[in-house]
């Protein structure tokens, strides 16, 4: 995604993070609060906004590649959004990169090259083109802002949140056949036990307690 499209590849990223193996965003921005300055919320009102604010949920990328794009020039969405948000991502994932075409505003195209290079850009579905995502991943940390925008992630679906204005996480730890899930302020779970039978799971446990 571009511009706008590239803080829509940071965001669906970081929530959605079992359905994408690699960010691409060009030009694209953390959140309406690094970008325009704006004050933030307090409240419900924070927690309604709260999935835009990408960089609170970058510890979802880890073992995701990010191959991000910027123009040095770029007079719409500065390039410190760029350095600042895959500065950050390089705390989760060790597989961020950062190009920045020297002297190119924020739409740019080489005339040496076929198609618009601030997103046809080879270097990126080469990097795309390299990485597997495992869909059923045993060993993760999810953070989701609210299960009303992104509440799955490989086996795991959360249903309601015990307190709606705070963050639920799930952490899931494999040792052997054994899978340990850790939760904070998860209410409800829905677990696909059958997918983890195909992945040689044989018990589990949900905060220190047995599940069948």
């Amino acid at each position: 995604g571009h511009s706008m499209g590239g803080h829509g590849t940071w965001q669906f990223g970081t929530l959605f993070p079992g359905r994408f193996a690699t960010l691409g965003p060009s030009a694209g921005w953390g959140s309406f609060y690094s970008y325009t300055g704006r004050a933030r919320p307090r409240g419900a009102f924070a927690r309604s906004q709260a999935s835009s604010d990408t960089p609170a949920y970058l510890a979802n990328l880890a073992r995701r590649g990010v191959y991000a794009i910027h123009g040095t020039a770029d007079d719409n969405v500065p390039l410190r959004e760029g350095r600042t948000m895959t500065a950050a991502a390089r705390m989760h994932t060790s597989a961020v990169e950062l190009y920045e075409e020297p002297g190119a505003g924020h739409w740019w195209d080489r005339p040496d090259t076929p198609g618009a290079d601030s997103v046809d850009w080879p270097a990126l579905f080469a990097s795309m083109r390299a990485r597997r995502l495992d869909p059923t991943e045993t060993d993760f940390r999810f953070v989701t802002p609210t299960p009303a925008v992104s509440p799955r992630h490989s086996f795991v679906t959360v249903r309601s949140a015990a307190d709606p204005l705070l963050d639920v996480s799930v952490t899931s730890a494999r040792t052997g056949d054994a899978v340990a899930l850790t939760t904070t302020n998860a209410r409800s779970l829905t677990l696909d036990g059958a997918a983890l039978r195909a992945r040689g799971v044989r018990s589990l446990t949900v905060d220190g307690r047995a599940v069948e």
